[in-house]
């Protein structure tokens, strides 16, 4: 099959003329008509193959996206985050979540106001790393909502008394409250 990059997306090349295309995006149902000449066509059997990497699914200077349970950032655009799981980690949200990964996302693409949410089961022994936990308080910007507090206190109360302090103190260091 032929892939075109267009509009920060991969999209399927579906019927074309040298100077016209119909092409769909992975998601099926958006299409589009485009003139081939202005992009460079890429053979692969399926979207699962193509590389995302500054696609909306896989955007570096994005605010919303995953922490895995190393601290690492995967960014991608808003309301992206299942399909970065499903084409760039090749799992399910809901398994990155039982993983342990955090979504961080905000309640509309245009908010300044960023959370993170936690669904790992605690219970089960998957709560947030230290990692994980570092990279939140090195980020003010990102709110850690309740999920993140519970799972932490649950699991470990003396390491949920350490991260609270610690983003007090940061807080604080900032002229910002909890």
């Amino acid at each position: 099959m032929n892939y075109i990059k267009y509009k920060k997306k991969w999209w399927e090349v579906k019927s074309r003329t040298l100077d016209n295309a119909t092409i769909c995006s992975y998601e099926g149902v958006k299409k589009h008509h485009v003139d081939l000449r202005e992009f460079e066509i890429v053979e692969a059997s399926s979207f699962d193959e193509l590389d995302w990497t500054n696609t909306e699914v896989y955007n570096f200077d994005s605010k919303f996206g995953w922490l895995d349970r190393e601290g690492n950032f995967y960014g991608c655009d808003f309301a992206c985050h299942s399909d970065q799981a499903m084409f760039i980690h090749k799992k399910s949200s809901s398994e990155l979540e039982r993983l342990g990964w955090i979504h961080i996302s905000a309640l509309s693409p245009t908010s300044t106001s960023l959370f993170a949410d936690f669904f790992g089961n605690y219970q089960e022994g998957v709560i947030p790393t230290d990692k994980q936990l570092e990279y939140l308080i090195s980020h003010p910007e990102i709110k850690t909502i309740d999920s993140v507090k519970k799972a932490v206190a649950n699991g470990n109360y003396a390491k949920a008394q350490i991260y609270e302090s610690k983003l007090k103190n940061k807080q604080k260091d900032e002229g910002r409250e909890l």
